[in-house]
């Protein structure tokens, strides 16, 4: 599940869109589900959040905060993207808790 969060956050981070993210770490993964011997249910929370990691100017979803809230471009970064990152951040001991539940 590691790998997943790993792979959606670089594929994040570099092209901006969550959605993408999650499609394109789902499909590099998928065929490795066998040899990673995990839940695959862990995996897909672990994909998603990987894929909330630092939501900015190239994430629909930002534009569809700031625009709704009426704030500024830096307000929008300071807020919305400080906050997908504590989520993202948070996510992983989450995660690693449900390692053990998820088994």
């Amino acid at each position: 599940w590691l790998l997943g969060f790993i792979i959606a956050t670089l594929v994040k981070a570099a092209q901006g869109s969550a959605m993408i993210s999650g499609i394109t770490t789902a499909s590099i993964i998928a065929p490795l589900m066998p040899q990673l011997a995990t839940n695959p249910l862990l995996m897909a929370l672990a994909i998603c959040s990987g894929a909330m990691f630092c939501s900015y100017f190239n994430d629909s979803l930002w534009w569809v905060f700031v625009r709704l809230t009426g704030l500024t471009m830096k307000e929008g970064l300071q807020a919305w993207t400080g906050l997908s990152i504590f989520c993202w951040a948070m996510s992983l001991p989450l995660l690693f808790l449900l390692s053990f539940v998820l088994v």
